[in-house]
Parts: structure tokens; sequence; C-alpha cells
């Protein structure tokens, strides 16, 4: 088994801890994972090794707040005033 792996990350100049984007790549046997972040839209977006993609997006309190697979319509969570899930919609 070859497993490799990688991360790449970006943040605003003289800041540490202004995260921009980050890249995690990890192959098993040749075969490409990638996750993706990007801060300014608060997204990930996952692709496998046979490119189908899994898009999350994150609120304002960085709670999933849409998941969409490949093609699929997305799904939307909300939540209540406390911080609970309390509605999901497709």
């Amino acid at each position: 088994m070859n497993l490799t792996g990688t991360r790449t990350a970006s943040f605003t100049a003289g800041n540490p801890f202004s995260l921009t984007a980050l890249t995690d790549t990890q192959s098993v046997n040749g075969r490409t994972h990638t996750s993706a972040f990007t801060a300014s839209a608060k997204t990930w977006v996952d692709t496998t090794p046979v490119n189908r993609k899994t898009t999350t997006i994150l609120d304002a309190l960085e709670r999933i707040s849409s998941l969409q697979v490949g093609a699929l319509l997305p799904v939307q969570f909300k939540y209540d005033a406390r911080g609970r899930l309390s509605t999901i919609t497709q």
C-alpha cells in the first residue's frame, strides 16, 4: 500500500490566525481524495478519486447550513435561537 498526503494553507500576510484557504490531499495507491476549504465563502469541497464532489457551506456560526452531493438538490439546515437543529429541507 502506498499512502501520501499533503496540506496547503494560506493566511493573510502578517496574521497567522487568519486562514483564507486550506487544501488537504491524500493519495492511496495513486487514487487521490481532495478536501478544500475557502474561508471567504465558508465552503468545503470534497472530491473523491472518481471526481464525485460534495459541497458543504457553513453559516456565520460555522454550523452546516447547506450540503450538496454532486448534482443532487442541496439539503438546507436551519437552527433555532439556541443553536439546535430545527429544520432540514431539500
